[in-house]
């Protein structure tokens, strides 16, 4: 209780506290997102009927379940290019 009434008794010490709390809340939510892992699936469609997919952050086990997925929609889509975003060739 005496910790409240010290944080509240003047509007900068509040603003000082709450500063704190923030920034400490905020460290610790950058480091549960550091353990997290970050999965993207994103597909481009292209005027000319090309496809670009990137696939990141995907554990061995589901690229099969994703490759097996975009061949399924190669059948209705046309087909699939992946760049090379390094050299900016097509493969």
């Amino acid at each position: 209780m005496e910790v409240m009434k010290f944080i509240f008794s003047g509007f900068w010490i509040w603003l000082g506290a709450l500063i704190l709390v923030c920034r400490t809340l905020n460290g610790v939510v950058e480091i549960v997102k550091a353990f997290r892992k970050q999965r993207s699936v994103k597909v481009t469609n292209f005027k000319d009927g090309m496809r670009l997919v990137e696939v990141t952050g995907l554990a061995p086990e589901e690229y099969e379940r994703v490759i097996n997925a975009a061949k399924e929609e190669a059948i209705m889509l046309p087909p699939i290019v992946i760049e090379n975003t390094k050299e900016g060739k097509k493969k």
